[in-house]
């Protein structure tokens, strides 16, 4: 597949807190700030469900969030909607990939999926995959576009969903691409706690959310990427003058274990003696690192438990990430927009009605004028210029503002 896919547009209805949201104009790194409970996380949980859904089904991923009434936004009715937009490549046909679940009878139901693209500079949003409860049409071939042959599917069950099944195809490569594409998404929302359980003997190529099979991941890395497991370590021994290195040793039960190599000493000790901010870095660079190249991370909440002066540093990894993959991350730190452009930046507030709404700070004419008067954005959402309703400023925080102004 490409390695260039990006996300342009992400539309959601229905979903807890995004009853009907939609974000255009994603960029290589796109950033999430707002109040507690503003429904930043959500938005990184719609890519999750959307990833489930392709990668263990629908029935998982519903069942794993409490069904509908977990997932569907409170008070409304009707199906749980995602739609989102994407290129192949730069300057490439704009796709669009709408997915519509609902319940039935307690059951989990895939009501409408399809694909489309313009064949066409003046032509029309073309479909070539189209499918409704369960059954539908495709159209095969690098270009599918009004005319060919369309080919009739019936699904094997209700929730089963078209693009995962007919992506396996070679016949679909436009189908398969999106399939692989969204196969490659990686989460990650550190637990310090999950990574130093032990595991069982194998290497893993793929981080996963918590961080739980990171001695699975540095056992892949060592083995099959040295040079990778020693840029990360060598990284994290300028940041953390007391780290030497991090490996994975099977113990006396044959299980697994991260254990952390402190300079001052000579054994390593287990991950559960080590700093949290530590261990939380080590993962942060693991999934950026990671040489089975994910095409799109999400990072949740980066900054807890780390040295707030190493954050300016962590930005940079991101940065450095996004020349192979895109990233988007919610972050309650202002030490992380030091470098992020107006555009990056998307604030998220809820309203009256209890619902999120997500602005992007570039089409704030008043932001933006500060900004040109020399402001910067982080003193700008400090100073709780930003969308939104903020928790209010103590005379303390107030008093540090003026200082710092």
């Amino acid at each position: 597949m490409p390695d260039s896919v990006e996300i342009e547009s992400l539309r959601v209805q229905n979903f807890r807190i995004l009853r009907d949201v939609e974000l255009r104009g994603f960029t290589p790194l796109t950033v999430f700030v707002g109040p507690n409970g503003s429904g930043k996380s959500t938005i990184l949980d719609v890519f999750a469900f959307l990833f489930d859904c392709f990668e263990k089904g629908l029935r998982h991923a519903w069942s794993e969030r409490g069904g509908m009434r977990e997932i569907r936004s409170r008070g409304a009715e009707g199906p749980v909607e995602i739609g989102i937009r994407y290129r192949e490549e730069p300057n490439g046909r704009l796709i669009a990939y709408h997915l519509v679940v609902d319940e039935v009878d307690t059951e989990p139901v895939v009501v409408r999926e399809w694909m489309h693209w313009k064949t066409g500079s003046r032509g029309g949003p073309f479909r070539f995959l189209n499918f409704k409860d369960g059954s539908g049409v495709a159209v095969r071939g690098e270009t599918p576009k009004s005319g060919d042959k369309k080919t009739v599917f019936l699904l094997a069950s209700s929730d089963t969903l078209a693009a995962c099944a007919l992506g396996k195809k070679s016949e679909y490569p436009r189908i398969s691409v999106l399939r692989d594409f969204v196969a490659r998404w990686q989460f990650i929302s550190i637990s310090p706690e999950k990574c130093w359980e032990s595991q069982k003997s194998e290497a893993q190529g793929k981080l996963e959310r918590t961080g739980d099979n990171l001695p699975n991941v540095i056992k892949y890395i060592s083995e099959d990427h040295p040079d990778v497991m020693e840029e990360v370590c060598g990284i994290l021994r300028e940041r953390v003058p007391s780290f030497e290195n991090a490996v994975a040793q099977v113990g006396r039960d044959g299980n697994l274990a991260l254990r952390i190599k402190d300079c001052s000493f000579r054994d390593p000790v287990s991950a559960e003696l080590s700093s949290e901010g530590t261990l939380r870095m080590l993962a942060h660079l693991v999934g950026l690192k990671s040489p089975i190249s994910p095409t799109m991370i999400s990072v949740d909440m980066p900054e807890n438990t780390v040295y707030p002066r190493l954050l300016c540093l962590l930005e940079d990894d991101m940065l450095a990430a996004t020349n192979h993959m895109q990233v988007m991350v919610v972050t309650h730190s202002p030490l992380l927009l030091g470098s992020m452009r107006p555009k990056d930046v998307r604030m998220v507030w809820r309203d009256q009605s209890g619902f999120a709404n997500v602005d992007r700070v570039s089409d704030s004419i008043r932001i933006m004028s500060f900004l040109k008067a020399g402001g910067r954005l982080a003193d700008l959402w400090m100073e709780g210029q930003f969308s939104g309703p903020e928790p209010p400023l103590h005379e303390g925080m107030s008093r540090y503002m003026r200082e710092m102004g």
